[in-house]
């Protein structure tokens, strides 16, 4: 089985770039983008592609929070993705 991947990189002075390749399950959009606006984060611009098995997903944020990082950003994905797929096959893959 493919591993699932987080991997977030900082742009610019206050933006993200967010990248999730994971197994597709129901529901999945949603949950990120809601731990986007508990972070504070604005989302730019968002692209999301599945088939039967795979849901991939890339977004650009940006935020007025000078305190938030890369960790930050990619521990609300991670947590959002252990809830709906589990820990199984999860990594963290984090850019700067």
């Amino acid at each position: 089985m493919k591993q699932d991947q987080v991997k977030v990189e900082k742009i610019n002075n206050n933006g993200f770039l967010v990248r999730v390749n994971c197994e597709k399950v129901r529901d999945l959009l949603v949950p990120i983008l809601e731990g986007f606006e508990e972070k504070g984060l604005n989302v730019l611009h968002v692209r999301v592609c599945c088939n039967q098995s795979t849901f991939c997903m890339e977004a650009i944020t940006e935020t007025q929070n000078t305190t938030l990082d890369v960790r930050d950003v990619t521990q609300s994905v991670f947590e959002t993705l252990k809830t709906k797929i589990g820990d199984k096959n999860i990594s963290q893959c984090m850019g700067v």
